[in-house]
């Protein structure tokens, strides 16, 4: 019997803080979400030449590998910690149409680099100057949400305070 709480991918990457990686996967796992997870090698290579031909063929192969993972999972929306990992989920949903599900990127900078792709569906930030520079690389502010910091439990990690209240 099939769950009738939402499927998530959960989508891990070299780049992705490991951090927010485990604190994420805990708070969908404890709103009884039936979370999954797969690793992609995306965000592994540098600049250069031989690193984007050895990169294009990652994205390739980290392509099909997410496919057969949408496929399988049939998930209800897709989770992201980078950007490039986001530039392959949003290819994905591109491809697989109005029965798609939406890629959701957790954004976990303070000061956000200005390659998250710009087509996706929503975004979570640690707070207001991470959604407003966000905003000023054109990306929609109504698909951005203040959600305060992503930390482990019992992290003793403060980050800058946040108009963003629980």
């Amino acid at each position: 019997m099939r769950s009738t709480s939402p499927s998530i991918l959960v989508v891990e990457s070299p780049g992705a803080p490991a951090e927010a990686v485990r604190a994420v996967t805990a708070a969908l796992g404890a709103h009884a979400s039936d979370v999954h997870s797969v690793s992609i090698n995306r965000d592994t290579f540098g600049a250069g030449t031989a690193a984007r031909m050895i990169q294009s063929f990652l994205g390739e192969e980290d392509g099909r590998r997410l496919e057969r993972e949408l496929t399988a999972v049939a998930p209800s929306a897709v989770v992201a910690f980078t950007p490039g990992v986001a530039a392959v989920l949003i290819a994905a949903r591109d491809r697989a149409g109005a029965a798609a599900a939406p890629v959701v990127c957790v954004v976990p900078e303070l000061a956000p680099r200005q390659d998250w792709p710009l087509d996706v569906d929503r975004y979570a930030v640690v707070d207001d100057e991470a959604a407003v520079a966000l905003a000023e690389f054109g990306i929609d502010g109504a698909r951005v949400v203040v959600t305060g910091p992503v930390v482990a439990a019992g992290s003793s990690k403060r980050p800058r305070s946040s108009s963003f209240s629980r």
